[in-house]
């Protein structure tokens, strides 16, 4: 799913770690490709987020930049200093005077100027003496506001959200958004849903984590997710100390808990399912010496729910 999206960039075979890097460009690049090839009412509507009294005349045209690396040619009526991210609550200032500015993003007409700096990350905070910085960069005759602005990509996309009744599918504009939505749910801009957590699983274990997951919420189980869940959907049954399963992110696999820790029958229980499925899993050595309570199933390799109902019903009673 995530490469049929144009916006998700392909990192291919390296292993750099630049991930966060390439979506943070990304996403910046695709918020104003969304405005750029789209009817100029997102563009409008998008900028009376920053300031709603905001004044903007159908006539005028909107210029878009990506990297704004060189002083302004274009002056507006109105310039903004415009930081978004996935928290705006929370920002922090450092000593940016000997640094050079280059704001991610610009938007331009005759009616307004706004330079852009953009973050994502639920811990990575906006720079104000960063954004503050990047007014050098607006035409020395512009007017703009001191106060920077802030925006979440959360109330973007509930905003791009809006028109969605407006432009369908098979209209330029409808894809575009749509496009967009897609992008910020397998990268979990925005926000996380469980969506975003499926996306990490191949196709067709996808299929089966999300059968999995309908499954357990609408069975007789009395069961909950926990509220501090890192990398994936957690399952734990109410009144108990431990989780009984988990959907990981990291190991893309099914975990499931078989009592205490320390226990070994997660070792046992793990030899009956990979003689069941054909296939051995193969434990890290922390899997082996530390987390000898817990079974490992790869979806991949699973036929269907059914086969492995037994075993997440039997976690779920020997739940500490």
């Amino acid at each position: 799913m995530e490469y049929d999206n144009i916006f998700h960039y392909f990192k291919g075979a390296s292993t750099e770690d630049s991930h966060n890097i390439q979506i943070e460009n990304n996403v910046t690049k695709a918020l104003v490709n969304v405005l750029q090839h789209s009817p100029k009412e997102l563009t409008d509507g998008l900028l009376r987020l920053v300031d709603e009294t905001l004044e903007v005349k159908q006539d005028k045209k909107y210029s878009y930049v990506i990297q704004v690396t060189d002083k302004m040619d274009e002056v507006g009526l109105k310039g903004y200093l415009l930081g978004i991210a996935e928290e705006t609550r929370e920002t922090y200032t450092s000593d940016y005077t000997k640094k050079k500015s280059i704001p991610d993003a610009a938007i331009v007409s005759e009616d307004v100027a706004v330079l852009i700096e953009t973050k994502v990350g639920n811990n990575v905070l906006l720079d104000t003496a960063q954004i503050k910085k990047h007014q050098e960069k607006f035409h020395e005759s512009q007017v703009y506001e001191e106060r920077i602005q802030f925006l979440t990509w959360k109330k973007i996309r509930e905003y791009f959200n809006t028109f969605h009744s407006k432009y369908p599918n098979h209209t330029s504009t409808g894809f575009l958004l749509r496009q967009f939505e897609q992008f910020c749910e397998i990268n979990g801009i925005g926000g996380k849903t469980r969506e975003h957590y499926f996306n990490y699983f191949s196709l067709k274990a996808r299929k089966l984590a999300k059968e999995l997951d309908e499954y357990l919420w609408n069975s007789a189980l009395d069961i909950f997710e926990p509220s501090n869940t890192k990398r994936g959907i957690a399952y734990k049954r109410n009144n108990r100390r431990a989780g009984f399963g988990k959907l990981c992110t990291d190991r893309r696999c099914l975990i499931l808990r078989f009592g205490s820790k320390g226990s070994k029958k997660g070792e046992e229980v793990q030899q009956e399912i990979d003689c069941l499925l054909g296939k051995k899993y193969i434990r890290s050595k922390a899997e082996s010496t530390r987390y000898t309570h817990e079974t490992y199933i790869d979806l991949r390799w699973v036929k269907d729910l059914e086969q492995i109902k037994p075993f997440i019903l039997k976690s779920y009673e020997m739940t500490p």
